[in-house]
């Protein structure tokens, strides 16, 4: 009797730390014009997708206290890479419209881009005010990744 009311204590205390090794992540995504975003996918860091938005622009994903670092993607709109602190639970993002730049250089196409990603403050500000924000700053940090950078990527894997 003893040894299977250890066994018992045993499975269920195992099973304790896995909960508690994980946290809830509740998100927002609008676009530009502070309208809501629907099938936006939601990637951790290994481009595996967790969740996808609703027609609302709302969802819930349960993450590990690990994941550090979010990729917040919509079809028509600029990839966006969140970086995560411990602290936020409550995302609220504004994803840009996805552009096609033809006979532009590098340099200029991340010059109109880098002036797009700077406005998101304003727009956040805006969100908030309208009442589609909860907060009036984001809990997080957006990296603006340019496409000079990307390219010279490709180029590089390319010719290993």
């Amino acid at each position: 009797m003893k040894i299977s009311t250890l066994l018992l204590f045993i499975f269920l205390f195992s099973f304790s730390g896995i909960y508690g090794q994980t946290r809830i992540i509740y998100e927002k995504v609008i676009d530009e014009h502070l309208e809501t975003i629907p099938a936006v996918w939601i990637q951790n860091s290994d481009s595996i997708i967790l969740a996808k938005t609703d027609l609302q622009g709302k969802f819930k994903v349960e993450i590990s206290l690990k994941e550090t670092k979010l990729i917040v993607s919509g079809l028509g709109y600029e990839w966006t890479t969140i970086q995560l602190p411990q602290e936020c639970g409550n995302l609220e993002i504004i994803l840009l419209l996805s552009s096609t730049y033809d006979f532009m250089s590098f340099r200029k196409i991340d010059r109109q881009r880098r002036k797009q990603f700077k406005k998101l403050t304003f727009l956040h500000n805006e969100a908030y005010k309208k009442g589609l924000f909860l907060n009036m700053e984001p809990c997080y940090k957006q990296e603006f990744i340019p496409i000079r950078s990307r390219s010279n990527k490709f180029r590089k894997d390319k010719q290993n």
